[in-house]
């Protein structure tokens, strides 16, 4: 049995077959958590002004989320993903190009309901609207060709809040193995929990912020508690009322000051779903919130993420424009950096765009000349 240990400058392989005694196993693994190849968190800089934090570390992130991880992995597969592909998504630099994305992630809208203070949404950076039915349906047309592995309904807004949210998610639903939806659990219409249930969705996240009710609502502005709890029991109860397998899986947003709770947490809020994961709160690049949030890595030595966004993963906005990224939008300002619109081309076309392929064999090259945009960037 192998096992791989990854960071951004070498590959370690631990043959488990092989003669090693307790000295020398003891050196290798103080010789990764010195390289924070475990950790996210860099330990010499926990007592400065500033927590950094690497968020495209993927060794650290599999083991932090180590029980969700283990869950979600499992119910994937039972929903017939690949272990190659789950494997990508993580690791990608193992691999070949997919010729397909394995993930197609879709922002339904950018309106919340919420204005939490590290959150671009309230800045009001672009114009707010909601995914038209020309675009869905050129999407849902794209999607019945391509047949993809997996669809996440997430973005810059609550998803939640679209109007045809209902009949979206069904649609969605027949077009792929495994979709999911991250969401602020703030629901006001009673049907959600029905249209997530019916559809059926496969994964449902909801973030919440640590510390109890109160420091919720002191983050997330216009959330009350008690309604997630309400809207929270009531997902639960009805599916387990309908014996439905759709995983609940709480994101519990950590700041630097709140690690020490994160078990506390876990217990409270597995009550109330089927797994619970910690997420770091981190500021986001050209933004001036710094309250109390981690630091990437990256900003503090202005380095390059070996980042997996690229190989895994396609982001559509509502307008139906593609993003090369995500986090290009904090890079280089909204809209981010714009490879096409999928009312021109095919969700595949974009995919296997120029522009893709270059910023993949930047990545994989180290050619940082060629990815200029990643500068800095916190990665994934």
């Amino acid at each position: 049995m192998f096992m791989y240990f990854t960071d951004s400058n070498a590959l370690f392989v631990w043959d488990q077959s092989q003669n090693m005694n307790r000295r020398t196993m003891k050196s290798i693994l103080n010789n990764l958590i010195y390289m924070n190849v475990f950790s996210p968190f860099y330990k010499n800089d926990r007592n400065t002004d500033h927590h950094f934090f690497n968020n495209s570390n993927r060794i650290a992130r599999i083991f932090y989320r180590i029980n969700s991880n283990k869950k979600i992995f499992q119910n994937a597969i039972k929903k017939g993903i690949s272990v190659s592909n789950l494997l990508r998504a993580q690791f990608p630099y193992l691999f070949s190009d997919a010729i397909e994305p394995p993930i197609v992630s879709i922002e339904l809208t950018n309106n919340c309901n919420l204005k939490c203070p590290y959150c671009t949404n309230s800045l009001g950076l672009r114009k707010k609207g909601f995914m038209s039915d020309d675009v869905f349906n050129k999407i849902i047309n794209d999607l019945v060709v391509m047949k993809p592995v997996r669809i996440q309904l997430v973005g810059n807004g609550e998803s939640t809040l679209h109007p045809n949210f209902g009949d979206y998610v069904s649609r969605l639903a027949k077009t792929n193995n495994y979709l999911s939806l991250v969401t602020n659990g703030q629901w006001t219409n009673s049907n959600i929990a029905e249209h997530i249930l019916n559809a059926p969705l496969d994964l449902v996240e909801i973030s919440i912020d640590a510390g109890g009710k109160e420091k919720y609502e002191a983050s997330r502005i216009n959330g009350k508690f008690d309604t997630l709890l309400s809207n929270i029991l009531y997902l639960k109860t009805q599916k387990n009322a309908l014996k439905s397998k759709v995983l609940i899986n709480i994101r519990v947003m950590l700041r630097p000051t709140q690690l020490n709770i994160f078990n506390q947490e876990r217990k409270f809020w597995s009550k109330y779903s089927d797994k619970v994961m910690p997420q770091f709160i981190t500021k986001i690049n050209n933004t001036d919130y710094e309250e109390n949030v981690f630091s990437p890595i990256q900003n503090k030595h202005g380095d390059f993420p070996k980042c997996s966004m690229p190989f895994k993963h396609i982001e559509i906005k509502y307008t139906g424009e593609v993003l090369m990224c995500y986090y290009t939008q904090y890079q280089i300002g909204m809209p981010g950096l714009v490879i096409g619109d999928v009312m021109d081309s095919t969700i595949n076309e974009l995919w296997n765009s120029r522009i893709m392929k270059s910023y993949r064999d930047a990545h994989r090259n180290r050619d940082k000349e060629k990815m200029t945009v990643c500068k800095g960037c916190p990665g994934t």
